[in-house]
């Protein structure tokens, strides 16, 4: 923030700005460490993998 727009803000007042532009904190969804990175390719979405 304090390089782009020169001022700087405590994170909660960061929040409180958002919160007035009707914008929500985003974040990303959880994995499990032990995911096995190629299975979801193999279960995406158009059917059976025996095409």
């Amino acid at each position: 923030m304090a390089s782009r727009f020169g001022k700087t803000l405590h994170p909660a007042s960061l929040s409180r700005i958002m919160r007035t532009l009707d914008l929500s904190r985003q974040k990303t969804r959880p994995r499990h460490p032990r995911t096995d990175s190629a299975r979801p390719s193999r279960l995406r979405k158009g059917g059976s993998l025996a095409r």
